[in-house]
């Protein structure tokens, strides 16, 4: 018996193991940058309070959501000034998401992720965003139906990307390849907390929405894109798209609501002296979801009309890339691949490379499937 007791001496214990309601788990992250200053918003969830309404939804108090708020000349210190008055363990190993003001994509986002990422605790694995909105505004958001705030849509935007395809979610892994890749770009998903589809008590309140996309090339923002104005480029840039819709009216005033289904697009170039002559190929099922008046449109009319709107969506996104100066399709990635010498030489001289870009031809292959019965999509 004396031995073994002193042989259980040896065996590891769990004396200094904490409980999880003992610690603060830091679910979402916020950076701005003002006058000469970092300022981090950091949010905290009460999961005992989600623990409880798993099996009881008749509370009406949603989730308590608290915001700490820390500041300092660079993100490491902002990030400690959170500690303060904690009254209990912090950590950040939890963090889902991470928001970045206008202001830091502009000018900071490298160092603020030099500096995110300096901390073990911190993972590659979060969802990024950018935003024009109110930090703490956007961290102190509810969810429909009282639910927990961890099933906003800035925790899981991967189910409703995939009902609605509008702007592909990041992780900050595919965000840092991009932007640290030699002339590559990111469509960073911008998100604002403006509802105007769902009330209560008539009472609009504050929920999370992707809005539009920020044009992220070498650390920087390039430009905004409103979610309805990135047209064709989705195609291109995204790396699937599930289901996006395409209204259209036709030539006598008919509407007509096509779904895209799973698209598949390549880009083929032939870099010249003055230009890069740029071709698309998309292939696609379009479902027709809607048709007025039952027009009587036949299959090859469906085609002829989706095939000239999905060639106008890349006209526009072509001319709106112009605009902003901004390569929204990702074509220097493809010719810094593709066709590397070309690359080296234009960046050796110094060539601004959205005027060298012209989409020559658009090749659109589809299929469309429609029926005056019940469409299952």
């Amino acid at each position: 018996m004396l031995v073994l007791l002193s042989a259980s001496l040896l065996l590891s214990g769990c004396w200094d193991m904490k409980e999880a309601q003992n610690i603060n788990f830091i679910t979402a992250l916020g950076v701005d940058y003002a006058d000469n200053r970092y300022i981090v918003y950091a949010q905290i969830i009460d999961f005992t309070n989600i623990s409880k309404r798993e099996g009881d939804r008749s509370n009406s108090n949603s989730s308590p959501v608290w915001v700490g708020k820390g500041e300092g000349k660079t993100i490491l210190q902002a990030l400690n000034e959170v500690y303060d008055s904690s009254q209990q363990q912090t950590l950040w190993t939890h963090v889902k998401a991470i928001i970045l003001s206008e202001r830091v994509l502009e000018s900071k986002m490298a160092d603020v992720f030099s500096g995110l990422l300096r901390s073990r605790e911190m993972r590659y694995t979060p969802w990024v965003y950018g935003t024009s909105s109110s930090i703490p505004g956007l961290l102190s958001s509810v969810n429909l139906l009282n639910q927990s705030a961890q099933t906003t849509e800035m925790f899981e935007p991967t189910q409703i990307y995939k009902q609605r395809s509008d702007v592909e979610p990041v992780h900050l892994q595919k965000l840092l390849n991009g932007v640290r890749e030699p002339g590559s770009t990111v469509l960073l998903p911008s998100i604002c907390s403006q509802n105007e589809v769902w009330t209560i008590k008539g009472e609009r309140p504050a929920l999370i929405r992707t809005n539009g996309a920020y044009v992220i090339s070498d650390n920087t923002s390039q430009g905004y894109v409103p979610e309805e104005k990135l047209y064709g480029a989705r195609y291109v840039k995204f790396r699937q798209i599930y289901s996006y819709p395409m209204p259209v009216i036709t030539a006598d005033g008919k509407n007509l609501l096509f779904i895209i289904r799973n698209p598949r697009t390549s880009v083929s170039m032939k870099p010249g002296e003055d230009a890069v002559s740029i071709t698309i190929k998309l292939q696609t099922n379009i479902n027709l979801l809607e048709l007025e008046g039952n027009a009587g449109l036949s299959q090859d009319q469906l085609k002829t009309i989706a095939a000239e709107k999905l060639r106008e969506q890349f006209t526009k996104a072509m001319d709106l890339s112009r605009k902003l100066d901004a390569d929204i399709f990702g074509f220097e990635e493809h010719l810094y691949r593709y066709h590397n010498k070309y690359w080296k030489m234009c960046k050796e001289s110094g060539k601004d490379f959205i005027p060298l870009f012209e989409l020559k031809q658009v090749e659109i292959d589809l299929e469309v499937r429609h029926s005056n019965a019940y469409n299952v999509l």
